[in-house]
């Protein structure tokens, strides 16, 4: 079953977020050429927190158990093992940075982590939300800086079927069908000077 939450002007640094971003996430991101007006992208593995009110959205009582199982008593989240989504509607401006990781280790030039970065519109924030993820993305693989600004609506949506204890989730017989274990996906068969 699928389910959206209306998170805008949701502060996702905030602990009462209902969805943490952090720690590892994996962001499927294509860095555009030209700002959209939507920016929609995949991310796998976000967590979400016991204290957002699943009964406003959730009115089955069947489905909100199901829900409520994967919470535990002194773990107030539980953890997405599958794809979400992000969608933001009136995108303003975005800042990305990414610093590629090869063979587990991020690249340097001199003393200073290379990046890559792209930002769109950046002076006309005024009046917009921003949005920040601090994660990883899938390729290039690496850790990434995103920042969103946008107007409209932003929502999240994820598969109720995926979501799991954060205990079973971590567990390192789990790793997610592989999209979180960074130790092979930092692996590369070039070498870099």
């Amino acid at each position: 079953m699928l389910l959206q939450l209306d998170i805008t002007n949701t502060d996702f640094s905030s602990i009462e977020s209902p969805i943490d971003v952090y720690d590892d996430k994996m962001i499927f991101f294509s860095v555009p050429t030209v700002l959209p007006s939507n920016i929609n992208f995949s991310i796998w593995g976000v967590s979400i927190e016991k204290s957002y009110g699943w009964a406003d959205i959730i009115k089955s009582e069947n489905i909100l158990h199901k829900l409520n199982r994967n919470f535990e008593d002194d773990i107030d989240i539980a953890s997405i093992n599958g794809f979400g989504k992000f969608s933001f509607e009136d995108v303003i401006a975005c800042d990305i940075k990414i610093s590629p990781i090869i063979n587990n280790e991020f690249i340097y030039i001199g003393d200073k982590i290379f990046t890559n970065s792209k930002s769109w519109n950046l002076e006309k924030v005024e009046n917009s939300f921003k949005y920040s993820f601090n994660s990883y993305t899938y390729f290039p693989y690496g850790h990434c800086l995103i920042d969103i600004y946008c107007k409209g609506k932003v929502s999240f949506q994820f598969d109720l079927n995926d979501v799991m204890k954060y205990r079973d989730f971590i567990n390192e017989s789990c790793k997610q069908h592989g999209y979180l274990n960074v130790k092979t996906l930092g692996v590369s068969n070039n070498n870099w000077k």
